[in-house]
């Protein structure tokens, strides 16, 4: 049988115009932000697995073989299973472990194919084993993609942004908010200071139509 394993790098970083974000806004935490007690770099992974031993040393006093301890902490054994179990489960929703601000990640694919009789005789005339693998790992590219976190826009964009399309949706301007104000305010006083001035040249003897003696 022949398996080949493609493997495709991912790599995602975080601009530094986020760093002074609170990391449940900008969902990530940075090296500097999280410390963990079993290991020197933070990763999502690492921070599930360390909560995960803490929280069933806590509450079964021992934690499972394969899970991160010191040289101190009990062992569980067999009777203790149902309950480190429970408390794996458990404790996963209680971590908070976001992602990492800058992290490495691969996805892979496979594909399995069986030999062909002129592959099967050109096996060594020595392997008595009834049958042989030939396995094949490689990166599908040279290259990989690169992501990176960055803030969309900042409040002034978003302002910005957003008469923009009221001005394309409703033709509303900030010079129409003016006009408005104009309009409702200010007009009114001018045409009233304007018609008390007229009042005021307004000859009272022209008006009752009298002429002077």
């Amino acid at each position: 049988m022949i398996s080949t394993i493609s493997i495709k790098p991912f790599v995602l970083t975080t601009a530094e115009e986020l760093i002074p974000w609170d990391p449940h806004t900008r969902h990530c935490y940075f090296q500097n932000e999280r410390k963990l007690k079993f290991f020197k770099v933070y990763t999502k992974n690492n921070c599930i697995l360390e909560c995960r031993s803490v929280n069933i040393l806590s509450q079964c006093g021992c934690v499972p073989f394969y899970y991160l301890r010191t040289k101190n902490t009990p062992v569980c054994g067999p009777a203790k299973m149902p309950c480190w179990v429970t408390a794996s489960q458990a404790s996963s929703d209680s971590c908070d472990c976001l992602p990492g601000c800058t992290e490495f990640f691969f996805k892979t694919s496979s594909m399995n194919a069986q030999l062909t009789e002129a592959a099967a005789q050109n096996k060594n005339k020595n392997d008595s084993a009834p049958s042989s693998l030939i396995l094949s790992v490689y990166y599908q590219s040279k290259n990989f993609i690169g992501h990176n976190r960055i803030m969309t826009f900042t409040f002034g964009q978003f302002m910005g942004n957003v008469g923009g399309i009221m001005g394309l949706c409703l033709g509303f301007s900030f010079l129409s908010l003016v006009e408005i104000f104009y309009f409702l305010t200010l007009r009114p006083l001018v045409n009233f200071c304007n018609a008390k001035r007229k009042l005021k040249k307004v000859d009272p003897t022209r008006v009752l139509g009298e002429e002077p003696i």
